[in-house]
């Protein structure tokens, strides 16, 4: 398809996070797809970055404006003090289309709203503020929601997965949030159980909202031709283990206290497995305790280069992706391309992406109170797992990465970006 598009697109972003996080995927994708549909400007307005100094570069074709850390990396709150200097050198323009990709921003919002009257503003939608708190459960977004006072019967359930300081919490983010959609000219919802959510709950109409899964270059995962014998001999692994492999960050929300006390006793009976869990993990003593017996067959590798992380991919038997709730994971996506059959759940996001017997084995959460029936079934997903025959697996597998080509690819992407950005 030959696509010109006469656009400005300005991807705001904060640099620190981007490194670690599938926010900066998100981005390496959608400049790749913005790339081949030839916008006039392609531009990055990063903050929290290295430099000491406010700079313009130009890098592979991208002008990057760059704005040193400050007000303790707060940048969402200080758009008075950071898009004014951007406005010196950015003129407002119909053409303009500035991607806001990080939240709670009211106040960044207002503030580019006023200084670019005539540009227009997207808002993808990476996390919302009630997912983790509420272990994803948006029947209980829904009653706090209504602002009225809570029935006793519910009070008390939400009492015992969140206290009252995060209750006030939610309220006022969910009321942010709702602000953000309403002042921004389209809502990217990387999910279609976030789109009805949003236009439900939120109440946001239907024709500001825009369903784009997130996108991976298949191509581009393929041609890594070190296989697993390889992988696991530069990862000091033995020939001989089954590796389940987490990745992201190790806290409640993406289910890792479910997924060690299973482990724990899974590894009783399959002494031959070990847990990989990569990404950031700030409790490591508490989550130790939780597999007192399985401790030394668990692998906490810390955050790892995107060189190493596809190394790990490569060693791995199964990825595991046991979240209360995702959007559209690049994690799930990037197993499903790198050939692992996945144990997952049937959170927010990642049954709109996984179907039990299909591309996955699914370990259903059930009541987010009764955390040992999440344990039960996340052991009974593992076990189910490791009885898959060889001809199962590989069932699972092509069909991960047929569902990865078809809805998932970068090519899809791009052509819903040149639709959205052709008629906004």
């Amino acid at each position: 398809m030959n696509m010109k598009l006469h656009k400005n697109i300005y991807i705001i972003d904060e640099y620190m996070s981007s490194k670690q996080n599938g926010i900066g995927t998100y981005m390496q994708q959608l400049i790749l797809c913005l790339k081949s549909v030839r916008p006039d400007i392609i531009a990055l307005v990063s903050f929290n970055t290295e430099g000491k100094d406010f700079s313009i570069r130009r890098r592979n074709g991208i002008v990057c404006y760059d704005f040193p850390y400050f007000a303790e990396g707060a940048f969402v709150d200080f758009g008075g003090l950071a898009i004014p200097v951007l406005r010196q050198y950015v003129e407002d323009k119909k053409e303009n289309v500035f991607f806001m990709n990080h939240s709670p921003c009211v106040g960044f919002l207002k503030t580019l709203r006023a200084l670019f009257p005539k540009s227009k503003i997207v808002f993808t939608i990476h996390d919302q503020g009630w997912t983790a708190p509420l272990l994803g459960n948006a029947d209980y977004l829904k009653a706090l929601a209504d602002s009225k006072p809570l029935v006793k019967t519910k009070e008390s359930s939400l009492r015992r997965i969140v206290n009252k300081e995060n209750i006030k919490f939610v309220r006022k983010y969910f009321k942010d949030e709702k602000r953000m959609y309403k002042a921004v000219d389209a809502v990217i919802c990387l999910s279609p159980n976030t789109k009805n959510l949003v236009e439900t709950v939120y109440a946001i109409p239907t024709s500001k909202l825009h369903f784009i899964p997130n996108g991976i270059d298949l191509a581009k995962v393929e041609s890594n031709t070190i296989n697993k014998a390889k992988a696991r001999k530069n990862l000091n692994l033995s020939d001989t283990e089954k590796i389940f492999l987490f990745v992201g960050r190790a806290v409640k929300a993406k289910g890792i206290i479910a997924l060690l006390k299973a482990f724990e006793h899974v590894s009783y009976q399959h002494p031959e497995c070990r847990l990989v869990i990569v990404g950031e993990c700030l409790q490591m003593n508490e989550f130790i305790r939780l597999a007192p017996h399985a401790c030394t067959r668990i692998t906490f590798t810390g955050l790892v280069s995107k060189n190493e992380l596809a190394q790990w991919y490569k060693a791995a038997d199964f990825g595991v992706l046991p979240s209360y709730t995702e959007q559209c994971s690049y994690t799930g996506i990037e197993m499903m391309a790198f050939g692992l059959p996945v144990i997952t759940t049937d959170g927010n996001g990642l049954a709109d992406m996984f179907t039990d017997g299909v591309n996955a084995v699914v370990a259903p959460i059930g009541n987010v109170e009764d955390v040992d029936s999440f344990v039960e079934n996340t052991i009974i997903a593992i076990e189910r797992a490791l009885r898959l025959s060889d001809e199962e697996k590989q069932d699972y597998i092509q069909k991960g990465m047929e569902l990865v080509r078809i809805k998932y690819s970068t090519k899809r992407m791009r052509e819903l970006y040149y639709k959205l950005l052709s008629n906004i």
